[in-house]
């Protein structure tokens, strides 16, 4: 039986699936999973590649709706194929109260939870990447499109950070969308979520805000400082919302920007 899982969502639920795929590979190991991807995210297939429990990849013309592209392939493969809804609804309100994203990933997607508890993503780290020496990635921006939201530090906020760790000797690579400011004294290439991800990889530590390379990092297990804002989740669950990741550190206020900058810097001191 083929499966087309799991939720399409943005960039990070991507990555989220692969909590799903692992615990559905442990209860179906004959079953093929093939992962479903909107085509607005078709530069992050490749991190992806040779993961031990995604078989396959479909990529999705339409979003909430198909195209005839799509109802096409559909009439060609659907008799095998257990088809999941693009995003799924959220088991309950307030879900966040009760379950980490990675277990609530699972049950929205009716993945039993039979053997492993283990809510962390992973990714295969299948590529070369670039050695950038005493060098920070900073995803400083998250949600940019949402000018007023708490998750995202101002560009004034962002800047003194990056003239904080400067003046610490290190350089800073940007990580960001294409329309997000660039910040003075910082690197940023415009690339593809991909090379994104190998930027990082290539850097001594990840500072970033609530964003989806904190999911990504979290696959690979890489050093990364987490800055998020609690004013939704609260201080009592915003552990729910952080990926897992034994080599993170998080930080958490209502808003982003008020967290200490020289609580920042001790921190990313204290981890290279």
């Amino acid at each position: 039986m083929k499966i087309i899982h799991f939720n399409q969502g943005q960039a990070g639920d991507l990555c989220i699936n692969t909590v799903a795929a692992r615990q559905y590979k442990e209860c179906n190991p004959e079953d093929t999973i093939i992962m479903s991807v909107n085509k607005k995210y078709i530069d992050l297939l490749p991190l992806f590649y040779n993961h031990p429990h995604i078989d396959g990849f479909h990529v999705w013309d339409g979003y909430d709706i198909a195209t005839t592209k799509d109802t096409e392939w559909l009439a060609r493969n659907g008799k095998n194929i257990v088809l999941k809804t693009p995003m799924p609804q959220h088991t309950q309100n307030e879900w966040w109260k009760y379950y980490h994203q990675g277990h609530e990933c699972c049950l929205m997607n009716g993945v039993n939870i039979l053997h492993s508890q283990d809510f962390s993503c992973y990714l295969e780290k299948w590529f070369n990447v670039p050695k950038y020496n005493n060098t920070i990635a900073f995803a400083p921006f998250a949600g940019w499109y949402n000018q007023n939201n708490d998750k995202k530090l101002t560009q004034q906020k962002a800047q003194e950070i990056v003239n904080l760790l400067t003046k610490e000797g290190y350089s800073i690579i940007q990580i960001g969308g294409h329309n997000e400011p660039i910040l003075a004294n910082a690197i940023k290439y415009n690339t593809s979520y991909f090379d994104s991800m190998k930027n990082i990889l290539g850097c001594e530590l990840l500072i970033t805000t609530d964003t989806w390379c904190s999911w990504y990092s979290s696959a690979y297990k890489f050093p990364t400082l987490g800055l998020y804002s609690n004013s939704y989740y609260t201080v009592s669950f915003i552990k729910n919302i952080q990926p897992i990741n034994p080599n993170a550190i998080y930080l958490d206020a209502n808003n982003v920007n008020n967290i200490p900058n020289e609580l920042i810097i001790d921190k990313i001191k204290a981890m290279i």
